[in-house]
């Protein structure tokens, strides 16, 4: 408060007429006076004197400095005793009708700029509309919302509880009369932070962040949420539940839930991690999965846990310009009788070498492998049998030889394990032993 004491003295005699003003309103709500009364007349020279004390009042303290602190909040209109409207108004090219700002940088400060409540049902707390007409290249904005702090935000809408089955309040209502391209709504994002988001919808229960609600017209581009996009890898629409629930949910009561169209492909399924039927979480009925490693794809038939799973990709076998995987002669040595050798089949190798030439030649998810298996240098009479990489045992042989130093091959096909790897069992007579080189024709996946 100022301690000049005549703008203290205008300041109680401001109060005085505050007073009077309050007072004429009860009068005015009590009822009219009689017509030319003394009540009438004393009401005319009081109007006369506030107003010739408000305009003195207002005149010495406009002409004198600011008070340094601790001034009143500014009240405007008639204390909502009628229908009239507080207007500001401007006819600048770039001036602000109502311009609010707060500028308390605190992390604990929740000023406003602007804010407006109301008590009224189908009233609106802020209420914004643009009259002008379309222009080309013009985008005219009802409320325009800015946020240049990395937490704030630009427009928020808040409700407090309601009746559910009445449909409930709207934080924030966007809507649009006549015009084909217009926007209710529009959120925007300018900067390159990838965690900025042009509309953000937050739930902390059990209701909605956005709701879109398409009107009753019959009209095949009418749509409740649109979400555009026009950057190479950005998102048009995301959805993200950082819980164990539904990131996104599609629903129509009467047509199709969704309908997903791409220039690339229709739908991209995100891989997940190990076989489903290994998994230990609960599953529901409907549900796809594709295994990263073997890229397989899976159908959740009956819910639990796991639930119960049908493979719905079909393997088909690739075949490939041979090349070689495996060489006794560089790696291993010769393969003796009682003994067995994992064979792994993933890189190809130099023929002279046996250097690696190219790393996963057979790719991650293959599950088999087409090969000729070839030995040479033999001892004594015996088989090969090539088994899946986890294999104890074997049941059949793959390549047979019946006496020393002979060459013998043939083509064959194996199940590889999760490490894309093969293993050779030998069998034969006392001392057999044999040297032996593996070369893919082909794998399925």
């Amino acid at each position: 408060m100022s301690d000049d004491p005549v703008v203290e003295e205008l300041r109680a005699e401001l109060a005085e007429l505050r007073a009077e003003v309050r007072q004429l309103r009860d009068d005015r709500r009590a009822g009219p006076p009689p017509e030319g009364g003394p009540s009438s007349r004393r009401q005319l020279l009081t109007r006369g004197a506030i107003a010739a004390g408000a305009g003195v009042v207002g005149a010495a303290l406009a002409g004198r400095p600011a008070a340094a602190a601790g001034v009143d909040p500014v009240e405007l209109g008639d204390d909502n005793t009628t229908d009239l409207t507080t207007k500001v108004t401007t006819t600048g090219l770039t001036n602000d009708g109502l311009f609010g700002e707060a500028t308390n940088s605190s992390l604990n400060s929740n000023a406003w700029g602007v804010r407006g409540e109301t008590l009224s049902v189908n009233g609106y707390g802020v209420y914004g509309r643009n009259r002008a007409l379309p222009s080309p290249g013009a985008r005219p904005v009802g409320v325009r919302g800015l946020a240049d702090s990395p937490h704030g935000v630009g427009v928020e809408g808040t409700v407090a509880d309601s009746d559910a089955e009445t449909g409930g309040p709207v934080g924030v209502h966007g809507h649009v009369v006549g015009f084909v391209n217009a926007t209710g709504v529009l959120g925007e994002v300018t900067s390159r932070d990838s965690e900025a988001g042009g509309v953000v919808g937050l739930t902390h229960d059990a209701g909605w962040g956005v709701i879109g609600g398409g009107g009753e017209v019959d009209d095949e581009f009418g749509g409740g949420v649109w979400g555009f996009c026009n950057t190479g890898s950005g998102r048009g629409v995301s959805a993200v539940h950082q819980g164990d629930g539904i990131g996104l949910e599609a629903q129509s009561l009467g047509g199709v839930g969704a309908l997903i169209s791409g220039g690339v492909a229709a739908l991209r399924l995100g891989a997940s991690s190990g076989t489903p039927a290994t998994r230990t979480d609960a599953h529901t009925f409907g549900e796809l999965y594709v295994d990263q490693q073997t890229r397989r794809l899976w159908y959740c038939s009956r819910s639990g846990t796991p639930g119960t799973w049908v493979e719905l990709s079909t393997p088909s076998l690739r075949p490939v310009t041979p090349f070689r995987v495996y060489d006794s002669r560089f790696v291993g040595g010769p393969l003796s009788l009682g003994s067995t050798r994992a064979v792994s089949v993933r890189h190809s190798i130099d023929i002279e070498t046996g250097d690696r030439l190219v790393t996963d030649a057979v790719p991650a998810g293959a599950t088999a492998v087409t090969f000729n298996l070839t030995v040479f240098s033999t001892v004594g009479a015996g088989f090969v049998a090539a088994t899946p990489g986890d294999a104890t045992t074997f049941g059949t042989a793959s390549v047979n030889w019946s006496g020393p130093n002979q060459t013998v091959g043939n083509a064959t096909l194996v199940n590889l394990d999760s490490a894309r790897r093969m293993k050779l069992f030998i069998g034969g007579t006392t001392g057999a032993r044999v040297g032996f080189t593996v070369d893919v024709t082909g794998h399925v996946a």
